[in-house]
């Protein structure tokens, strides 16, 4: 056994003692040993290590298979019935992802009016509603451009998703005709949209960011620490300004007035 962890050299992840393909991400990772010589002279190299009765599910090489047919024959066909499993929830996120944002179509128009189209969003006295604190969120200007961003959020999302669900049938298929499969994960519109709605929408982008953190993939822990990240930003500062007026509030009340002559 090697005497340290092994990373993966893309995307740093640990990876098994044996392992020749990384698990999070797909990338070959090179052997710190040559394979092991067993009796009968045939080289084999374990992909998940530790022994197995059954040498495919172990990762074995059958003589005269290459480590790259190895990882075919059982990473990528591990990978194909994961994403067959994923297949039906990534297409339910898509239609969540585009009925939403034909739904905040429909209010971001609704509130065009009462905002005084988008005139008014460029003539608006934004210190002013600033200054309101908590209640500029019942501002129709600033619930505008909320909804507005929102809708353009879940529009990224649904079509990320449906690009996300296209990606994992290629993989599949390719997988089928023993080709190299890409790497299929979330896709930057969709990782776009939900960054956007972290920000318009703090509990959130706080509430998602924790749960994508504690899942297995690197990727979306990766995203979940964006999301949070930007939620507690978004938040804070809409605390620090409601703070900042109220302290300032508080002074101009008790602050003397000036002595008449």
């Amino acid at each position: 056994m090697p005497d340290k962890q092994r990373t993966c050299p893309k995307c740093a992840a640990n990876v098994g003692p044996w392992d020749t393909v990384c698990i999070d991400c797909g990338a070959p990772v090179p052997l710190d040993r040559e394979p092991i010589r067993i009796a009968d002279d045939r080289d084999y190299t374990p992909l998940y290590g530790g022994a197995s009765a059954n040498p495919a599910a172990g990762g074995l090489l059958n003589p005269g298979e290459s480590s790259e047919k190895t990882r075919m024959r059982v990473f990528d066909k591990q990978m194909a019935e994961e994403l067959r499993k994923e297949r039906p929830a990534t297409l339910v996120l898509a239609a969540i992802g585009l009925i939403a944002a034909v739904a905040l179509t429909f209010v971001a128009r609704g509130l065009l009016a009462p905002a005084g189209g988008w005139v008014g969003l460029k003539e608006a006295d934004w210190t002013a509603i600033r200054q309101s604190s908590f209640g500029m969120f019942v501002d129709a200007r600033v619930l505008l451009i909320i909804a507005a961003g929102l809708c353009i959020s879940a529009y990224l999302c649904g079509i990320g998703e449906l690009l996300r669900f296209v990606a994992q049938s290629r993989a599949i298929k390719a997988v089928e005709r023993n080709e190299l499969p890409d790497v299929v994960g979330v896709t930057i519109l969709t990782r776009v949209g939900l960054l956007i709605a972290a920000f318009l929408l703090p509990p959130l982008g706080i509430i998602m960011g924790l749960l994508l953190k504690m899942s297995n993939s690197n990727d979306l822990k990766d995203l979940g620490g964006q999301m949070l990240k930007l939620g507690v930003i978004a938040g804070g500062l809409v605390v620090l300004n409601a703070v900042w007026i109220a302290a300032a509030g508080f002074a101009s009340q008790h602050t003397p007035d000036p002595k008449t002559p």
